[in-house]
This record gives C-alpha cells, sequence and structure tokens, in this order.
C-alpha cells in the first residue's frame, strides 16, 4: 500500500498532506477482537482502572458523545474486575451542574457499588464556576474533595488539583508533603508498595508529550513537589491533559527517580506533539488525522511484593495495545531509570524495490502529492514503532529543501467506530470546508483510507490550542526529536534505496 501526500511547492514552505493508508499488519500494535479479558494473578492485591480526558459535554461527532464514550469505559473496567476506578481531571468539557450530572450517574449507572470511584480535577472543571469556585463545585457534584488521600486494598491513592491558576500544583506542597509522611509514618511502612498520585497535568519533560503539555509543580522553589517525589520511587504518577496516544513507548518514564505515567483520553480526541502537519490542509497541526476516534486508558496492578504491571487498553475496539509488552516495574527498577529516554531499537526499512513519486493529476503550482509505499517496522515490538514520516523535497535546480514530517497511522490501525463493534466496514462522509471527505473505517489492523479534498492554497503552520472557545492545556514548548524515517524525494519515481535515510528511534530529555 502505497502513502499519498500532497506538499506545497510554494515559497511559504507551507504544505498541504493527503493521507492513505499506512500500516501494514506487521507493525500493528493492535490485536485481537474478542471481549477484553485478562487474568488475575492471586498475589495481585489491587487491580485499578485509570482514565482522563472525559469531557463530559462534548462530542465527538460519528464516533459518539464523550458520555457513550464513557459508559463503554467503565463497562469495560467492570468486566476486567477492577477494586477501583480513578480518573485524573478534565471529568468534564466546562465544569457545569449539569456535566457533573451526568458524569456521576453513568458511574452509578455501570460499576458495581462496590467499586471505590477516585477523581481529580482539571483545568476544564475551572470554566464555568471559575478558578476560585472551582474546587467548592467538584466537592458538592462528587462529594470527594480536590486533594485526597485514600487507600483501595492497602494501596495508597493520592490526588492533587490544581489551585491559583488551572495548571498550578504548588499551593499543594503541604497537602502532599503531609500525606506521604503520614503513609511513611505507619507503623509496618514498606517502602516497595506503590503510592498512585492522581495529578491532571504531568509533570514536564516526564511522559510522552510532557515536554509541551504540562503543570507548574514548582521545581526549583520551596515548593518542589517533584523533589519531594523523588524522594518515594515507589511513587507513580498518573496524568493526563495531553491526550496523546498510548501506543507511543514514551507514555511511561522514569527518568526522575520515580514513575510518570499519561493514560491518554477516554472521551476527547488525539493530540500529540507539535512539528506535525495535517494531512488534509498542510497547516501546522498537533492533532493527528481523525483524531476524535480516540478512547483509551490503563490497567494497573498491584503485586504483593510491590511490583507494579501496567497493561494499555483501547476501548473504542475492544483490544489491548501491545498486549505482548506490559510495563512491569518495581520501585527500585524506577528508581534506577527502567523505562527512561532511552531505550534500544532498531531502523524501520522500505522494500528493495520500492518507489518514490508524484501523482501527477493532483500536483499544481501550490502543491504536490507525493506517494512511497509504508515503511516496515524491524519488527512488532513497541520501540520499533513506525512513529512518523520526515519528508524532503530538495528543488532540483537548486534553492531550499522543503521540509515536513506526518504521523504514521500506528493509531488508527484496528480502530473501529466507538459506538458499533462488528467487523464490517463503516464507510463514513464527513465534510470540511466545503469538501467532501471520504473515510474507511476498517477492523482487524486495516489502515483508514483518506481522500484529500479539493485543492486550496497552502498556508503557514498556525497550528490551533484552542477547541470549544478555551485554551485547552498549558503553554509549553519543546522540539520534535521523535523517531522518523527520513525520505528525500529528489526525483520522481527514484528507486527508495538511494532516497532513505534512516534514523533510529530515539528517547532523549527533550
Amino acid at each position: 500500500m502505497r502513502q499519498r501526500k500532497l506538499v506545497s511547492l510554494a515559497t511559504s514552505i507551507a504544505v498541504a498532506l493527503g493521507l492513505c493508508a499506512m500500516a501494514t499488519p506487521a507493525q500493528a500494535s493492535e490485536t485481537g477482537s474478542s471481549p477484553l479479558t485478562l487474568s488475575r494473578d492471586a498475589d495481585v492485591v489491587a487491580r485499578f482502572g485509570f482514565g482522563s480526558d472525559i469531557h463530559i459535554g462534548r462530542s465527538s461527532g460519528v464516533y459518539g458523545t464523550a458520555l457513550e464514550k464513557f459508559n463503554h469505559a467503565l463497562q469495560t473496567y467492570a468486566s476486567l474486575n477492577v477494586d477501583a476506578v480513578g480518573f485524573s481531571g478534565d471529568l468534564t468539557n466546562n465544569g457545569k451542574s449539569s456535566e457533573y450530572a451526568e458524569l456521576m450517574n453513568a458511574i452509578s449507572t455501570n460499576l458495581p457499588s462496590s467499586d471505590k470511584v477516585i477523581l481529580s480535577m482539571g483545568n476544564h472543571e475551572t470554566y464555568d464556576p471559575g478558578m476560585a469556585q472551582a474546587s467548592a463545585r467538584f466537592k458538592s457534584a462528587t462529594g470527594q474533595d480536590m486533594n485526597k488521600l485514600t487507600s483501595v486494598n492497602g494501596i495508597d491513592v493520592i490526588t492533587l488539583g490544581p489551585q491559583n491558576s488551572d495548571s498550578d500544583y504548588r499551593a499543594d506542597y503541604d497537602f502532599l508533603h503531609t500525606a506521604l509522611d503520614s503513609i511513611s509514618s505507619r507503623q509496618g511502612y514498606d517502602p516497595a508498595q506503590p503510592i498512585i498520585v492522581l495529578t491532571h497535568h504531568a509533570v514536564q519533560n516526564t511522559a510522552y508529550v510532557s515536554n509541551e503539555w504540562h503543570g507548574n509543580y514548582g521545581e526549583g522553589s520551596g515548593q518542589d513537589l517533584v523533589a519531594l517525589m523523588q524522594q518515594y520511587p515507589q511513587i507513580i504518577q498518573v496524568s493526563g491533559h495531553s491526550h496523546a496516544t498510548l501506543e507511543d513507548a514514551r507514555s511511561i518514564d522514569q527518568t526522575l527517580g520515580y514513575t510518570s505515567i499519561q493514560d491518554g483520553t477516554i472521551g476527547a480526541y488525539f493530540e500529540n506533539e507539535s512539528g506535525k502537519v495535517d494531512p488534509s490542509s498542510g497547516d501546522g497541526a498537533t492533532r493527528p488525522a481523525d483524531s476524535e476516534l480516540s478512547s483509551q486508558g490503563i490497567i494497573v496492578d498491584i503485586h504483593r511484593d510491590g511490583t507494579t504491571e501496567v497493561h494499555r487498553l483501547n476501548f473504542a475496539t475492544g483490544t489491548w495495545i501491545y498486549p505482548q509488552e506490559p510495563w512491569i516495574f518495581s520501585a527500585a527498577e524506577a528508581r534506577n531509570d527502567k523505562y527512561g529516554k532511552n531505550r534500544s531499537s532498531s531502523p524501520a526499512v522500505f522494500a528493495h524495490d520500492a518507489t518514490v513519486g508524484f501523482d501527477t493529476s493532483a500536483t499544481s503550482t501550490t502543491k504536490a502529492v507525493v506517494t512511497f509505499p509504508s515503511a516496515q517496522a524491524a519488527d512488532d515490538t513497541n520501540n520499533n514503532m513506525v512513529h512518523s514520516y520526515a519528508i524532503t523535497l530538495t528543488p532540483a535546480s537548486g534553492g531550499e529543501a522543503v521540509k515536513k514530517s506526518v504521523f504514521s497511522d500506528y493509531y488508527l490501525r484496528g480502530q473501529g467506530h466507538v459506538r458499533h463493534h462488528s467487523h464490517q466496514e463503516r464507510p463514513v462522509v464527513r465534510h470540511h470546508q466545503g469538501t467532501a471527505v471520504r473515510h474507511h473505517l476498517y477492523r482487524e489492523g486495516r489502515s483508514a483510507h483518506i481522500l484529500p479534498g479539493a485543492e486550496r492554497p497552502a498556508r503557514r503552520f498556525d497550528w490551533q490550542r484552542r477547541i470549544d472557545g478555551h485554551d485547552d492545556r498549558g503553554a509549553g514548548s519543546g522540539s520534535q526529536t521523535d523517531s522518523r524515517r527520513q525520505l528525500r524525494a529528489r526525483e520522481c519515481r527514484r528507486p527508495l534505496s538511494a532516497c532513505l535515510r534512516q534514523t533510529r528511534h530515539r528517547f532523549r530529555n527533550r
């Protein structure tokens, strides 16, 4: 199958892209289509279902409302016999009382009364009530304090919420310090036993995309929550906010000496790092194509000896994400950076007879359609996932090269309609700026096929971070250093063996 890219020829170095099916079955990260099952070892003392960014009150269009996605996630957690569920903020889209009512009704309807529910507050909970009243409305609506210490079968769970501004956790320092002192001063305290910390925002430069989307944890100040947590390597901080795809292996990070996990989004849309372009418009974009089909979360098993086992799951398809590679670690391994920035991987390759060229029928003075086949991952392990492609167009007569990068479709493979779970193809027609775009969504590891819209003038990058009238997430910036396969398209249909420059999948502190 060939990838089809529309690349602008304009001097503004903007780009328009049309994306075709990219994945091959050997690279699929999700397998199986039967209902999710997960055995439970006898020494598992607590099983948690964690998720984030539910956004009750918004809709993903043809992929269902946030409430529908959340109902399905809760039913899935219940079927996996969790002892508790925890949700890391942005429970609602605007923090309205009516949205909270829908949230709590869904929880009471879909979960057994014996299951414990642990909620933390995000920035979206501040929108309607305002920052000053957000925690009071949160408590009134959920019956829970924003900051609290609770336990599930002997496993401690702490929740923290933003104060003063919607991404600022510095005012939580004293509460966290007291909670950790309370835990560590108990008779029989075991430093090998995990302590779960649920927050909406991640600490900067930890799990995937936290270089751009993160909270203020007072690093280097008198209210340094990071330094405090580093004293407890058994801490597992589970956060959301990023909406990032859980397929990325960097969704877990231990470079600070404790564990940081980003748990994706249940009810909103995928959004990853900046530095990519949208495949239909060519504008700079953090949201990959067809991002509304997202709905993901994690299962966390805590063993008697403190060993933690994390399984990623896709609610939309009822499949596990890299089921052969659960994240397994102890507090000692977290201290020693088991899942850090540097992890080994092998480069992807193209077939020896693969070619690169242009679709001349769709090429004009403002854009060109670059075609090339999907790269083949070295194997089906997570570290070797093909994350994105970098495309370089060099003018034959000399001049400045045009360089653009686009996500591969790793997050699409196996994805189906969130409200339907048959194996049939479900075509959906959408409209973008008056131009029909047909999406064929497939199950069983096949890819989405997206036909390009009508020609539009190329535009410079201007990626949007405001959704529904609000700046959805905290400010941040960072450079893109993700795995990418460099493709140099100097001549039409030149053999890829002469055009491909491979780079290793690098994990580094960005």
